[in-house]
């Protein structure tokens, strides 16, 4: 039982690692706009119209999101 628990207790902080490389690193856009959002924000997730409408978006560096102009959501990116 307890190489079972260190063996989950690993794959969980390799799990968090990754999470904490996509919150850090990665935004969202959605088609046709000029904002990047991070993965969690509500005004990203809960758009009802957009999912209707197509629900594409793009996903980027930070940096590259800036380069491209793309501005940040007053939400999620402060």
């Amino acid at each position: 039982m307890e190489k079972e628990n260190y063996a989950l207790r690993a794959e969980i902080e390799s799990k968090n690692e990754k999470i904490e490389f996509f919150d850090e690193y990665v935004v969202f856009v959605k088609n046709n706009t000029n904002i990047y959002h991070r993965y969690d924000c509500d005004k990203f997730k809960n758009d009802y119209v957009f999912w209707l409408d197509d629900g594409e978006f793009w996903a980027y560096n930070v940096d590259y999101a800036i380069y491209i102009g793309k501005k940040p959501c007053s939400s999620c990116c402060k």
